[in-house]
């Protein structure tokens, strides 16, 4: 599915990996909105900036080059991560291990470039799968995972260790 209009112009941060991530984001615009109300309310000078941004929230800002301080910048981003968190696509990602903040950004960059420039990834833990890493998608499922690699060739790991020791020639 094509990304909307409205969401289309702007890019989502590598920093900004889960569900999770988005609607903390959601939270934290409608937190800054009733700020700026409260504000215009009691016609005081002060700025929102009373309340510092999320590292998530800045880097999203900074990469769509908005100002928070801004009325319509922040309702075009409120408005954009609406739209986000109703269509864009999610993959479920089993790794044995948690993976490092590192491998997330290039993981996520990657998916970003080939698959859809909004996915987001749900992380889980499977200490069963060895190494690698099993992907779900909605109505897909994919294993990467050692131990499917070794049940898939289980006959033959048998077999060879089964077979008499071959002794090593020493030189």
């Amino acid at each position: 599915m094509p990304p909307n209009t409205q969401t289309q112009e702007l890019k989502l941060p590598p920093s900004i990996v889960s569900p999770t991530d988005l609607h903390h984001i959601d939270r934290e615009l409608e937190k800054l909105q009733d700020l700026a109300t409260q504000d215009s309310i009691r016609s005081t000078a002060t700025t929102i900036s009373s309340s510092a941004p999320s590292q998530m929230l800045s880097d999203f800002a900074a990469l769509n080059a908005l100002n928070l301080q801004d009325g319509p910048s922040r309702d075009r981003l409120v408005q954009a991560i609406k739209q986000m968190l109703q269509s864009t696509p999610i993959l479920h990602i089993s790794f044995a291990a948690d993976p490092s903040a590192d491998f997330l950004v290039q993981f996520i960059t990657k998916l970003r470039t080939i698959l859809h420039p909004y996915v987001l990834v749900r992380i889980g833990l499977d200490p069963s799968i060895g190494a690698g890493c099993i992907v779900r998608s909605t109505n897909k499922q994919f294993d990467f995972s050692f131990r499917r690699h070794f049940s898939d060739r289980r006959e033959t790991l048998l077999a060879m260790l089964q077979q008499p020791e071959q002794g090593v020639a020493h030189e």
